[in-house]
């Protein structure tokens, strides 16, 4: 089979997906405050500046304003009094939901200006996503609900204060809080098409109200008319009671996205029944999905109420959110990421709006370009507006970003110290050298003199943390310390027990069982841990002798039975114990040198040598004695994180090697320093991070794959990479009142991002685009820009010198035409101008026309394909320069790019991603030929560009080429890459069976939408958002393999198509998920 080319997402959009409009005390000022990418961004509503930015590590679904009531809470005296003086009896908050369901919220620090995080329930306790939250004005109370009805409700005023409840759903639409104890729920209970609505009484913790719907509705909008809510859905607009249980249609309309209360009688809030309501009218907002927006006046007439409808204003895109910003004034953010602010005038029963304010996308990517050299490459993106205009550099690998650091000399272990949920001791790590050990406080930078006549100053081995034992056990060499946590949150020394098979060497815990096994030379011993009237009992059980001295111990679990690998330190072998009789069960044979770390999980363990070698098994069974299978693992790689139980693995190589698991010592190495040990601490202010400790000393900082940002305070345009130079260029615009508006060339080292070059166009002239190449029997890369005077254009070459730091211009051309684009090919340089393409060289310093074509004014882009010039325009169809017009596409591209040396690739007005190869006779002698169309993919988003540049993902499945990237207008960016036709057809029929599994469970119509699309589609395009979104599950993954047909993987090559071939192909496709997510 041909190579097949996969399609996928790279970097998620950045549009809006919530926000709330309220007053925040730390910045004493009414915000907005918008959920957009990664970030939380509080605006001003008085001219839609930004004023802070709050980032996070994961993708936003929900940023709220929420009271918080301190009246009982710990703050500051003098604060709390001028609080009751102002009549404040708390402060407001901004919390924020993400994807994976981890909910913080942030509060104003006035000694630092800024605003910190701090975790409110993490996210491994969250349930299912998708996730929804529902707040209420003036509230404390805030509730966060799963896909399948599991919902926690808390109160921001009684820290630790929450309620958890379950209503079964196969799928929950929509919540709402119609009260501080009544919350709506709009859902599906396995049929999707039909829907289920419930009112939850919180503070009784029963349902008190259920209706099931035959039509799907997707938004649910309480007390619209008194105690009537509305539905809106494919089943129109529906208005219900839950005390009466009544309902009514009152339009079937089903073209409305969303909707929102716009105006509402004084008196319909204070009146509940009928026969108040009957004189009174409730206005309510209603967009739809062309982006018309229509103003519905609901009122009765007679007994039954009725909706009027009256246009208002139509947006460019469809609204995904109306947000409420006080009397009569509405925001409507667009799938785009871009809003408007309108001002709704009432005038009897005739309304009008008024555009009184615009936000742009404020992540809106300008530009992207791929830099670094080899496999360590990054993409870089330019994006924001003014002072908020930066570079977002994207790596495919894990990252650590230090928060702080201690010079503390000569720590070979550090412990995590880790006791219930909003303990002070959460903070509290154990570092240990040959000599001593010492307790370190990680948020407040320092040692503490807390537990010094707790835990034991000599040297630590090994400290767990047995939850359900309510205790600590410290591990020196000479013994154990049992430590308990007392009714007063303090800690207490209970017990001592002294080695009885001397110096203790390796230790490991299983918390979950309460054992310990510890070792000395090669002895093996087992402790239980158990409680007796709250009390905490630990005892020494049997000690068995191996077969060499024991340099690693490492739990693992299968069919219910707890084991231990023990590794050694003269042997390459892996002995497997049982720990209930710990008797040696078998062995496992690495090909590695002496293991330095073991890693286990549920369905699979690595091991780890000295070099940083990786290999996985897997399908092994300790009952039958069976090795099972195993895959060495290249060093380079970037996994994802593995949580499992208090135990963290990270395997990542951003310098080299690294390969931790929290309470281990590993020796691997961090830029030049190694490691001595690496372990992990959950921080209320930072979540989840690493410390890692090196004979420099300590390090803690986030250790993922957020990007790094560049801040430019200017609004970046245009990015190039030049390889030869390692540099990056970047162009910005500036505002200036006395001369206009100003371009300036930056460039930035690719290594540092350090600044070393800038300069200012003169005024009135402006970048149109900037590229980067060689010339014919030049071995000098040069930049060009081509940029606009007025309805002229210039072109300018220069030389940027590294070692000087120094810019030197080398040749400049003028031209009458608008200048559009540009490119190097061939050793030429390719300018695009309003109605002609001019092809230039340069020599002995001079900058020379070669060629010069005719094309249609309104082409703007041009790409290469087999050293074919193609352009295309906004009202004419594509064409290929120098075909005599014959090779048109008849049909306009939104934008164009080569997808690989022989196939190109448009996006035409429907959001297709069309490809075509071009024929022997066009290629070879430019005469009369034709395209020869290849299938399309639906990328279902608006494309602001297409480019083509140096590849980004590697992999053996992957051909090495030039990959294509694409750029959504909501701020998503999506590749195209070659695979090797070896692998082609194995992954377009995983892919299928994967798709065809997605479909028969409950998903959103939007997914299905987009399945469908394409699905029904035949090209050489392979979906790879499918196998991007699918769990990273070798069991998971393993299944939908299975469900392949027999004669599709006939189809496959010969070493892939057996039986055996599964588990290799598995493990494949987890590394496939892996390059297709690696930011």
């Amino acid at each position: 089979m041909a190579s097949k080319f996969l399609v996928s997402t790279l970097i998620e959009d950045t549009k809006i997906w919530d926000g709330d409009y309220g007053y925040l005390t730390g910045l004493d000022k009414t915000c907005l405050v918008l959920a957009q990418g990664r970030n939380a961004i509080i605006i001003d509503p008085t001219n839609f500046h930004t004023i802070a930015t709050l980032r996070s590590d994961e993708q936003l679904t929900h940023s709220r304003i929420v009271f918080l009531n301190e009246e009982d809470s710990e703050i500051d005296s003098a604060l709390k009094q001028k609080q009751k003086s102002d009549g404040i009896a708390g402060t407001n908050v901004i919390v924020t939901l993400s994807f994976s369901g981890q909910l913080n919220y942030w509060r104003f620090d006035a000694s630092i200006g800024e605003y910190i995080c701090h975790r409110l329930f993490d996210k491994s306790r969250a349930g299912q996503a998708p996730y929804h939250l529902c707040t209420l004005e003036n509230a404390s109370w805030i509730t966060l609900t799963d896909s399948k009805g599991l919902f926690t409700s808390f109160h921001l005023g009684h820290r630790g204060k929450r309620v958890q409840n379950y209503i079964r759903f196969e799928k929950v639409q929509d919540t709402s809080m119609k009260t501080e104890r009544l919350m709506l729920i709009l859902g599906h209970d396995g049929n999707t098409e039909k829907t289920i609505v419930r009112v939850f009484n919180l503070a009784s913790g029963e349902v008190i109200y259920a209706q099931q719907y035959r039509s799907k509705f997707n938004q649910i909008i309480p007390s619209v008319l008194g105690e009537y809510d509305m539905m809106i859905g494919q089943g129109g607009l529906v208005l219900f009671n839950h005390i009466t249980e009544d309902s009514q249609q009152i339009s079937n309309r089903t073209s409305f996205a969303r909707a929102s209360l716009l105006h509402q009688d004084r008196a319909s809030l204070l009146h509940q029944d009928r026969a108040s309501l009957l004189h009174q009218h409730t206005l309510v907002l209603l967009a739809e999905k062309n982006g018309t927006v229509t103003t519905g006046r609901i009122s009765y007439i007679g007994n039954s109420p009725v909706i009027h409808f009256q246009q208002l204003v139509s947006v460019q895109r469809t609204p995904m959110l109306l947000l409420n910003m006080g009397a009569w004034i509405r925001l409507i953010v667009m799938e785009t990421g871009d809003a408007e602010v309108y001002r709704v005038t009432s005038n009897d029963l005739m309304h009008t709006a008024e555009k009184i304010g615009s936000i742009s996308n404020l992540t809106n990517i300008k530009d992207v370009c791929v830099i670094g050299n080899g496999r360590k490459r990054r993409l870089v993106c330019c994006s924001g507006e003014e002072e908020e205009g930066h570079l977002k550099v994207y790596s495919p690998e894990y990252r650590f970003t230090q928060a702080f650091g201690m010079g503390i000399q000569h720590i070979r272990k550090v412990f995590p110290i880790k006791t219930q949920v909003w303990n002070d001791y959460d903070n509290l790590v154990c570092v240990s050298n040959d000599e001593y050990s010492l307790l370190f406080n990680v948020t407040s930078a320092g040692f503490t003199p807390f537990g010094k006549s707790v835990f034991s100053s000599d040297p630590t081995t090994f400290v767990g943390n047995f939850h359900h034992q309510n205790c600590i056990v410290q591990v020196t060499r000479k013994g154990l310390f049992v430590i308990r946590r007392t009714a007063m949150s303090e800690l207490e020394l209970v017990n001592t027990i002294h080695s009885s098979i001397g110096e203790i060497e390796q230790a490991a815990a299983d918390i979950t069982t309460g054992t310990l096994l510890l070792s000395a030379d090669d002895q093996l011993i087992r402790f239980t841990c158990t409680i007796e009237e709250d009390f905490p009992v630990v005892d020494e059980g049997v000690s068995v002798y191996l077969w060499f001295p024991i340099s690693l111990i490492s739990f693992m679990e299968q069919e219910s039975s707890l084991y231990a690998l023990i590794g050694y330190k003269n042997s390459c072998g892996i002995t497997c114990v049982s720990v209930g009789t710990m008797q040696t069960i078998m062995s496992f044979d690495p090909p590695t040198s002496i293991p330095k770390s073991i890693f286990c999980t549920r369905d699979f363990f690595i091991v780890v040598d000295e070099s940083g070698k990786r290999v996985k098994f897997f399908e092994y069974s300790v009952v039958n004695t069976y090795q099972g299978k195993f895959v060495c693992m290249q060093s380079g790689e970037a996994d994802e994180e593995v949580s499992v139980g208090d135990s963290t693995a990270i395997e990542s190589t951003s310098a080299a090697d690294l390969f931790a698991q929290a309470t281990s010592t590993i020796p691997q190495y961090y830029g030049e320093t190694p490691l001595t040990s690496v372990s992990s601490v959950h921080l209320e202010t930072l979540g989840k991070c690493l410390i890692l400790v090196s004979e420099c000393g300590l390090l803690v900082g986030k250790y993922n794959k957020s990007p790094e940002i560049i801040s430019l305070y200017q609004t970046p345009i245009k990015v190039i990479y030049q390889e030869t130079t390692n540099t990056i260029t970047v162009i910005t615009e500036q505002f200036d009142s006395a001369l206009g508006m100003i371009h300036t060339l930056t460039i930035y080292t690719a290594d540092d991002y350090s600044k070393v070059f800038s300069t200012s166009l003169p005024a009135g002239e402006k970048c149109v685009d900037l590229a980067s190449g060689f010339f014919t029997n030049n071995a000098i890369e040069y930049f060009a820009m081509l940029s606009s005077i007025e309805s002229a254009g210039k072109l300018h070459i220069f030389e940027f010198q590294p070692l000087s730091g120094s810019l030197h211009f080398r040749a400049t051309d003028e031209f009458s035409l608008p200048p559009k684009e540009m490119q190097f090919n061939g050793g030429q340089l390719h300018v695009l101008l309003a109605g002609v393409n001019i092809q230039f060289s340069y020599q002995q310093g001079d900058l020379l026309e070669v060629e010069r074509s005719l094309t249609s004014e309104d082409m703007c882009h041009l790409c290469f394909n087999m050293n074919k010039l193609i352009v295309s325009g906004s009202t004419h169809p594509l064409q290929i320069i120098g075909s005599d017009g014959n090779g048109a596409v008849p049909e306009l591209a939104q934008a164009i790019a080569s997808i690989s040396d022989d196939m190109m690739g448009y996006v035409d007005a429907d959001n297709n991603l069309n490809s075509f190869y071009l024929d022997d006779q066009i290629i070879g002698h430019g005469g009369p030929g034709s395209m020869h169309p290849r299938g399309r993919f639906w990328i279902g988003s608006e494309i602001k560009f297409m480019l083509t540049d140096r590849q980004l993902v590697f992999g053996e499945i992957v051909e090495n080429n030039p990959q294509a990237f694409f750029v959504t207008a909501s701020g998503s960016i999506g590749f195209v890459m070659k695979l090797t036709s070896k692998w082609s057809p194995v992954i377009r029929d995983f892919i299928n069976a994967a798709r065809e599994q997605e479909m028969s469970e409950p998903i959103a119509e939007k997914t299905r939408q987009m399945h469908s699309q394409r699905r029904d589609t035949d090209s050489d395009y392979i979906d790879g958002d499918v196998l991007r979104n699918i769990p990273s599950s070798y069991e998971l993954i393993r299944k939908v393999l299975l469900k392949i047909p027999r004669e599709f993987r006939e189809k496959w090559s010969e070493d892939l198509c057996r039986d055996d071939a599964i588990a290799e192909i598995a493990y494949t496709l987890i590394e496939l998920r892996s390059l297709l997510k690696p930011f």
